[in-house]
């Protein structure tokens, strides 16, 4: 049980629509969470959890780090086997559906790392295409140069303007940081999951929007799809997610 685990729920979506969610979904793991020959998780320059469940319409998915043991991998494999995929006829992706019913079981399983369990849950989105245009909001857009990535401005410094953890563009009004968009995971020539920060006293004035399309037109020209994992429950976060025209497309729950 030490690879790649899925499984596709007894419920059978009606509409080719939910098999595309799904099909996306599953899709979306794989090219976020590259594997090792074993199976398990690759450890690399963006930080992986330690145990990674994920389920959308008519799919669970679940991953192991490669430093889990035999036996907490067996026990976390029976608690993700028993929960549901989500039901096309229960809403979603329109409506937030509850918390897996077991996700605190595994998260308790690894309370003896020194680490904690650290679960936390959030709602994928996928870009549909094209995407946003982006628009003057009065700020200055800059481009982050490797040399500022380097000096730890992201979490890498080489590479393309891609890596993971590197940033890509901020927004400066009056010559301070206001807004940043970076990149979490993603390899070149696949896919690329991004993530803005906008400082508090800035938000709603539409810099994470712009920088969120700035970066995910990039990504585009070199045929990369665009994913953004954001907090949930969060109606903000959502928003935001669809004024981008993105789509809910399942549901990532990761244990650090």
């Amino acid at each position: 049980m030490s690879g790649p685990e899925h499984r596709a729920s007894a419920q059978t979506p009606p509409l080719p629509e939910a098999a595309r969610i799904g099909g996306c979904f599953r899709e979306s793991v794989d090219l976020r969470f590259p594997v090792t020959a074993s199976g398990r998780l690759r450890a690399g320059r963006a930080v992986v959890p330690r145990f990674y469940f994920g389920r959308s319409l008519a799919t669970t998915l679940w991953r192991f780090a490669e430093t889990l043991d035999r036996e907490a991998v067996q026990r976390l494999s029976r608690l993700a086997a028993l929960e549901d995929a989500f039901s096309a006829s229960a809403g979603f992706p329109d409506s937030i559906p509850a918390p897996p019913e077991r996700l605190h079981a595994m998260a308790r399983i690894l309370e003896g790392d020194s680490r904690g369990p650290g679960a936390r849950r959030a709602l994928l989105f996928q870009l549909d295409s094209p995407g946003p245009t982006p628009r003057d909001i009065g700020a200055e857009i800059v481009p982050v140069s490797a040399v500022e990535n380097a000096r730890g401005e992201g979490r890498d410094g080489d590479g393309g303007p891609f890596v993971p953890g590197r940033s890509l563009w901020i927004a400066r009004i009056d010559g301070v940081e206001v807004a940043r968009v970076f990149a979490l995971r993603g390899s070149l020539g696949s896919a690329v999951e991004l993530r803005v920060e906008t400082r508090e006293s800035h938000r709603g004035r539409g810099l994470g929007t712009t920088l969120f399309a700035r970066a995910s037109r990039a990504a585009e020209d070199r045929g990369e799809r665009v994913f953004a994992s954001l907090p949930w429950p969060d109606r903000r976060a959502r928003l935001f997610a669809e004024r981008l025209g993105m789509q809910a497309i399942g549901e990532d729950c990761f244990v650090y």
